[in-house]
């Protein structure tokens, strides 16, 4: 993992405290496919839990500036902004970004 995952503009985040610590990451990936003989399936999770230190407040906005593991800075919006009164700049944050997708082959219907 480079940095963090780019966020879409107006998702929202779980962000919890950590007491004292350094920005750090981790990540960890999951696939699966389809057993022999059945019908053609996949699916992928990615989950990464991120440490980052705030750097900037904008309760008017909602929004917090953190600052990652390697240095880059990005905005994010809590899912219950008036969390922002409960943190300071200088506080480390942890947050988990989690994504997935699944496919699956379908018979195509008969055309009339």
């Amino acid at each position: 993992m480079r940095g963090v995952p780019r966020e879409p503009k107006g998702r929202k985040l779980t962000i919890h405290v950590e007491a004292g610590g350094a920005a750090g990451a981790s990540a960890e990936v999951t696939s699966s496919t389809a057993k022999p003989g059945a019908k053609p399936s996949a699916s992928a999770s990615a989950k990464a839990q991120v440490k980052a230190t705030i750097t900037a407040i904008d309760k008017g906005k909602g929004t917090a500036m953190l600052k990652g593991p390697e240095g880059n800075e990005f905005e994010v919006t809590p899912l219950h902004p008036e969390n922002l009164d409960k943190v300071n700049v200088g506080d480390v944050v942890v947050f988990t970004y989690s994504q997935a997708v699944a496919a699956s082959v379908e018979k195509a219907l008969a055309s009339k």
